[in-house]
């Protein structure tokens, strides 16, 4: 917590728009919300150090987890998180910096409260529930009230704004090196001489677009699709609203979603009816925002009824895992170093057959994942994925999801297309529940299905999603 300087990385956004450093902000914010919603929903404090931050339920680290003191509570690193928060929120304002101005606002009603609106009795250790921690030798600092400063002024409460800032201008601890550079940073925060950088010269907003497969074909009554991509290429990101001219006549041309904030994609479908009219189209998407529009094109060639182009069949090879050892065309891996593909049919019976794909339930942190490559044929009207999948847990949470099960497409680098399905330990259940997803947007192109279950080992509980009986029907 005491880098998580969000004034920093949104100015990071802003200049350096090869990297999605939004997405930083976005996870920064939302361990930040995690973590105070569990542990200090009143006072918002943020311990020194905080483990499991890579799942929804980050948590207070062990007492000496890095360093000989109490790295479980605010100490002599998170006492920067007051200056840190309040910082962002001045800089970026109430609607920009929520999660900034809400820790702020809550942090300096407590240091406040706590100290009496003395900034020299603020104690470097304060336990997460607002309360002093009286570490013994080490109840007083210099740093600790003087960062508190510009959170002080993001609450609006003037009179300890004051005394913050009266007393930055003392030294009363006598310390020489972290309180008096702590000091002087507040200083030019307070002062109204922080600079920036976005503020000064933001570079305007601009996006890309792109259209990927770029061409399709489909057979009347059926469907075709690509996948809309936008990047930022400027500036920040902002709502792009995607749009269609050019369609076949008779068909009905959709997005999903029909507006994307840059950086993301959509789901491009071309649906025609047994009355569209045969030939070859090419749409101009466009993607329109408040910098402006960019377009790129998907042709589609459109084929009159029974000319054929789809065979029915079920793509996907050794769809329940009965090939058992020899695993392919399936591709599997644990962090643990185990086999997800297995025949421990005694525990975790197969849906049928004697082999499943069983990821986590080892009662450890683990990630395992099995996948799969397939080529889609054009001029289907239907591609369906289908699984069957057993969720079983020893989870004692109503509300928490530490383990999880993602079902995603990925393209051929690797990056993921779509998720389609999430699945927790909160969805357990007695036996199998079969599942489906509509792939009709991947029609003609080469992609990885990839099932990926992660155990974050959190509340001392286990969750085991044991996935048979795959399928991917197109017809």
């Amino acid at each position: 917590p005491s880098d998580m300087m969000l004034d920093h990385l949104r100015a990071f956004a802003a200049y350096d728009t090869a990297h999605d450093w939004n997405k930083v902000v976005t996870r920064t914010e939302a361990v930040i919300n995690e973590f105070t919603g569990a542990y200090s929903s009143s006072a918002k404090l943020l311990s020194d150090f905080v483990v499991n931050a890579n799942t929804t339920s980050p948590q207070p680290a062990p007492a000496n987890y890095q360093e000989n003191q109490p790295d479980n509570i605010v100490g002599y690193n998170s006492i920067r998180v007051p200056w840190h928060m309040g910082t962002d929120a001045l800089l970026y304002g109430a609607t920009t910096a929520a999660t900034s101005t809400a820790v702020a606002k809550a942090e300096s009603s407590c240091y406040k409260s706590a100290s009496g609106g003395d900034p020299t009795k603020v104690q470097p250790h304060i336990k997460l529930n607002c309360a002093f921690a009286n570490v013994s030798g080490d109840t007083q600092a210099e740093e600790a009230g003087d960062s508190a400063g510009p959170a002080a002024m993001v609450s609006g409460d003037q009179a300890w704004t004051d005394a913050v800032w009266n007393e930055l201008a003392t030294n009363p601890f006598g310390d020489h090196y972290y309180g008096e550079t702590i000091k002087m940073l507040v200083y030019l925060v307070m002062s109204g001489n922080y600079w920036n950088p976005v503020a000064a010269s933001a570079p305007a907003a601009d996006f890309s677009l792109a259209a990927a497969p770029a061409s399709g074909s489909v057979t009347q009554g059926q469907s075709a699709g690509s996948t809309i991509s936008t990047a930022v290429t400027a500036g920040a990101a902002e709502p792009v609203s995607l749009s269609a001219a050019g369609g076949p006549p008779g068909s009905t041309v959709s997005f999903s979603p029909a507006t994307v904030t840059s950086g993301g994609s959509a789901t491009l479908t071309v649906a025609t009816t047994a009355a569209t009219t045969t030939g070859t189209y090419t749409l101009t998407v466009t993607g329109t925002a408040a910098s402006g529009s960019h377009t790129t094109s998907y042709t589609v060639t459109v084929n009159p009824a029974g000319s054929g182009g789809c065979t029915a069949a079920q793509l996907l090879g050794d769809p329940g895992f009965e090939n058992g050892t020899a695993t392919a065309p399936w591709t599997q891996t644990s962090t643990l170093g185990l086999s997800p593909v297995n025949n421990d049919t005694a525990d975790e019976p197969a849906h049928s057959g004697s082999w499943t794909a069983w990821l986590d339930g080892n009662g450890k942190a683990d990630t395992d994942t099995v996948a799969q490559t397939v080529t889609m044929p054009t001029g289907c009207a239907s591609y369906t994925l289908s699984y069957w999948l057993h969720i079983d847990t020893t989870e004692s949470t109503t509300s928490a999801t530490p383990d999880t099960f993602k079902v995603q497409v990925l393209d051929g680098s690797g990056a993921v297309l779509a998720t389609l399905a999430t699945w927790s330990n909160l969805n357990h259940a007695t036996g199998y529940a079969q599942h489906t997803s509509n792939l009709a947007a991947y029609a003609g192109r080469t992609v990885t299905l990839k099932f990926t279950g992660t155990e974050t080992d959190a509340n001392g509980g286990t969750t085991s999603f044991v996935l048979d009986d795959t399928a991917l029907q197109v017809s």
